[in-house]
């Protein structure tokens, strides 16, 4: 992968990107022109993670549903995958983090999840699954 190199001064509100360069080198001799400048060093065009689910159209939800059915779906960070637990019991509420194409599909795949794990009696009232 090819890397850029961001020569930025400064911190928090006061950080400000003072150039972008190719060459490591180029980076270098003009970070030496500030008090603070520092190199940050960034893949090019680097690999978008989940890009097979986002072009079929599909979106990051989690999903809480209560035990009884009753749930709804926020959007959320396709970076979010992966940390954390995809799904998680906590007393009367499954959380569950999948791809969807609206709202609605999230709450049907969750619903579906949610009727396996009583089938299974699987789940537990008072600390998730058994």
């Amino acid at each position: 992968m090819s890397k850029i190199y961001v020569v930025v001064s400064g911190e928090y509100s006061d950080k400000g990107v003072e150039g972008v360069f190719d060459d490591l080198g180029l980076a270098n001799k003009f970070a030496e022109q500030f008090y603070d400048g520092r190199i940050e060093t960034y893949e090019l065009n680097p690999v978008i993670p989940n890009e097979d689910k986002l072009k079929n159209g599909l979106h990051p939800y989690e999903v809480t549903m209560q035990k009884n059915g009753d749930g709804f779906a926020d959007t959320m960070g396709a970076d979010s995958f992966g940390v954390g637990p995809d799904e998680y019991i906590y007393q009367d509420r499954l959380t569950v983090k999948t791809w969807a194409k609206d709202t609605d599909h999230a709450l049907k795949i969750t619903n579906e999840k949610r009727g396996m794990i009583i089938a299974s009696g699987q789940w537990n009232d008072d600390y998730g699954f058994k």
